[in-house]
C-alpha cells in the first residue's frame, strides 16, 4: 500500500494529532453475508484495531475488497432496484466526533469509466457527514444530478439552504485524492475546506448541523460521524459503483 500523504489544508489548519480513524484497504471484512439494515451487523471492516460497521439496505450489496496491481481498495456496488427505499451499502466509523472540534478527513476515490448518469430528481452519496436520524447529511460529497462523474460538496443548516461549497469533474476511471478541513458547529464557528488532488477548490464558513430538538437521539445533537459508499435513491434501470482507498480521520490537537 502506497503511504498516505497529508498536506497541510490551510495555512492556519490546527496541528493533527494521531490518526481517529484509517482505511487503507490491507484489512479484512468480517460476516459480510449478514450486511443489512442494521448497522455493523455484518460487512465490517477491520484494520488493526479499528473497526468499520458495515449496513447494506434494499439494493445495496456488501463491500469488496479487491485489488490492482497489489494494491487493496473496497469497492461499493448496488444492483437495478426500485421502490422499498433507498440503496445503501457503506462503512462507517460509528463513535461520534464532537462539533467544534477541528478535523481533516482524507480520502481516494474513483468513479469507474462507464458509470451511468444519476438520475435527475434523486439522491447519491458517496460521503457523508451524518449528525442523527431522520435528518439529512449535515455536509457531504455527492454525485450531481443529470450527471455521472460531476461532484460537488455541500453544507446544511435547519435555518438556510444548502450551500454549495465546490463543484468538480472527476475524470471517469481515475483516482481522485479528496482532503477535506472541517469543524462542524451550529455557530458562525463552523467551517468546511475542500481540496482535490492537492488544489483547494472551495470553502465554506458559517453554521452548519441541526437543533437537538429535530434528533431522535438527543445524545447526538452536538456530535457527528463519517460515512462513506453509496447512498441513494433506488434506480430500476442501472447498477452503480464507487471505489475508495486510503481513508483517514485526523483531529486537531
Amino acid at each position: 500500500m502506497r503511504p498516505l500523504i497529508l498536506a497541510a489544508i490551510l495555512a492556519a489548519t490546527p496541528a493533527m494529532a494521531a490518526p481517529v480513524v484509517q482505511m487503507t484497504g490491507d484489512g479484512r471484512l468480517i460476516n459480510s453475508e449478514y450486511c443489512s439494515a442494521k448497522i455493523g451487523a455484518g460487512a465490517n471492516y477491520v484494520e488493526n484495531r479499528e473497526r468499520l460497521a458495515g449496513k447494506c439496505e434494499h439494493g445495496g450489496f456488501a463491500p469488496q475488497i479487491l485489488k490492482h496491481n497489489g494494491d487493496p481498495y473496497i469497492r461499493f456496488t448496488t444492483k437495478q432496484s426500485k421502490g422499498g427505499g433507498n440503496d445503501r451499502t457503506e462503512l462507517a466509523y460509528t463513535p461520534m466526533l464532537r462539533f467544534g472540534q477541528s478535523y481533516t478527513i482524507s480520502y481516494r476515490i474513483r468513479i469507474p469509466q462507464r458509470a451511468p448518469v444519476h438520475a435527475k430528481g434523486q439522491m447519491f452519496y458517496p460521503l457523508q457527514i451524518w449528525q442523527c436520524s431522520p435528518l439529512s447529511p449535515i455536509a457531504g460529497m455527492r454525485v450531481v444530478q443529470g450527471t455521472s462523474h460531476e461532484v460537488d460538496w455541500i453544507v446544511r443548516s435547519e435555518n438556510s439552504k444548502t450551500p454549495v461549497i465546490a463543484q468538480q469533474k472527476l475524470i471517469p476511471g481515475r483516482w481522485h485524492r479528496v482532503e477535506l478541513a472541517l469543524q462542524p458547529a451550529r455557530d458562525s464557528s463552523g467551517s468546511l475546506v475542500v481540496k482535490l488532488d492537492g488544489k483547494q477548490v472551495g470553502q465554506y464558513r458559517g453554521p452548519y448541523g441541526s437543533d437537538k430538538a429535530r434528533c431522535q437521539s438527543p445524545r447526538n445533537s452536538e456530535s457527528w460521524r463519517i460515512k462513506f459508499g453509496i447512498y441513494k435513491s433506488n434506480n430500476p434501470q442501472h447498477q452503480y459503483v464507487v471505489d475508495f482507498d486510503d481513508l483517514e480521520v485526523m483531529r486537531a490537537k
